[in-house]
């Protein structure tokens, strides 16, 4: 029996096998299960998902080779998950999927329970809808705590994101561990002098009325400090960051009622 493996790995890790969080791993674990059931896997048929939500069905590279593959007919008559959760996390999609695979001639199995998903009667259909249902709760729910920690660490100033131009990420410490190590406590935002002065620069040209796309190229023949050369697009990214943009400031940049002076004390 030919068998096929979809690996998924999801932004969402919490409540997830330690053996589930690498696609890697996922992809060993699968194989190991096939070789004990005798079961032939070709490296073709190996599809992986890495970093992508249980929620997106679309914009999944491996998985749209994997339901691709099933037309005419499938090169293999078993698929290998983890668990039910990697073929996805929204209930109706998930199970339109496993309805796919089904009428195709593929039978599902999942190696950490060693059982099939393919449904065989109405109390697996029931079965397949619970854990289906389950795994969306479950990616809400996760969804909705991360974004109440990132609310309540931004409203204390603390970094929950990346870099942001103008700025550097500083680490702030508080006690030790065991070893004597310095613990970190949370980051903070500092602000970057050298790319300070191109935020300053931008909100002042803006001002003067220069466009979106003539601030990209007069920093770039000026040799701006930047990643890489201005598009016209990045300005957009600044102006928001420091607490304005077009939407908020409103009409012509001349004449807008808030002061280019309290705008620039902003990122001073």
């Amino acid at each position: 029996m030919n068998a096929a493996i979809y690996a998924r790995v999801s932004v969402e890790q919490e409540g997830v096998a330690e053996d589930a969080k690498s696609p890697t791993r996922q992809v060993e674990n699968a194989q190991a299960f096939a070789l004990a059931k005798g079961w032939t896997v070709s490296p073709a048929h190996i599809y992986i998902d890495n970093g992508i939500s249980g929620a997106e069905f679309k914009r999944r590279p491996g998985f749209q080779r994997l339901m691709a593959a099933l037309a005419p007919k499938p090169p293999f008559g078993v698929l290998i998950v983890s668990e039910q959760k990697s073929i996805g996390r929204e209930a109706f999609e998930t199970n339109y999927v496993i309805k796919q695979l089904a009428q195709a001639g593929v039978e599902i199995f999942e190696y950490v329970h060693g059982q099939s998903l393919t449904p065989k009667n109405y109390m697996d259909k029931m079965m397949s809808s619970f854990r289906a249902g389950a795994d969306e709760a479950h990616r809400e729910q996760t969804s909705e705590r991360v974004h109440e920690v990132h609310t309540r660490l931004h409203s204390a100033g603390r970094v929950v994101g990346g870099r942001v131009f103008g700025y550097t990420n500083q680490d702030v410490f508080s006690g030790v561990d065991a070893h004597g190590h310095p613990l970190r406590s949370h980051v903070e935002r500092i602000i970057d002098p050298t790319e300070a002065a191109v935020v300053r620069r931008i909100f002042e040209m803006y001002d003067s009325g220069l466009g979106l796309k003539r601030i990209a190229k007069q920093l770039t023949s000026e040799h701006a400090a930047s990643p890489k050369p201005f598009v016209r697009s990045d300005p957009t990214k600044v102006l928001p960051v420091q607490g304005w943009s077009p939407s908020t400031g409103g009409g012509h940049p001349r004449t807008r009622d808030l002061s280019r002076r309290r705008r620039l004390e902003q990122v001073a």
